[in-house]
């Protein structure tokens, strides 16, 4: 974490460069300790929402930390898939997943899906018969 002194600093920095904003200020160490922080208070398994920030900074630091990452979209998926995670770590978990979407989610090895409703398991189904699937129901 960040003290308020350093915050403070980093924005008095970003005044004088005349950094246009909004600006991603990124602090590996406080993404790190953060998820330690996490890890120690829950005592689980850390699974990280590609949604929340897919920044190729971001994935750096954590893609050794998180036990495993959920996307929601083809392009999260290959971000991961670039850096080197493998298909067993990802989970692929789309509201309403189209036959093409996750027909591409299967053919780059993802085998784990998150399921909200009866019509994506008919899509599951029309894409692979090997699947581990997480039922969200209502």
């Amino acid at each position: 974490m960040l003290s308020q002194r350093s915050v403070e600093a980093v924005i008095g920095w970003a005044r004088r460069e005349e950094i246009p904003t909004p600006a991603l200020l990124f602090v590996s160490s406080a993404l790190r300790a953060g998820v330690a922080r996490l890890r120690e208070a829950l005592g689980g398994r850390i699974s990280y929402a590609m949604k929340a920030n897919p920044h190729s900074l971001a994935l750096r630091e954590l893609v050794p930390l998180v036990d495993e990452f959920n996307v929601t979209n083809l392009a999260h998926l290959d971000a991961l898939l670039e850096r080197g995670v493998e298909s067993p770590r990802i989970l692929f978990a789309h509201p309403v997943p189209t036959r093409r979407m996750v027909a591409a989610a299967v053919e780059r090895g993802v085998t784990r899906f998150v399921l909200d409703c009866p019509r994506g398991l008919d899509v599951l189904r029309s894409a692979t018969r090997r699947a581990e699937i997480t039922l969200r129901l209502l």
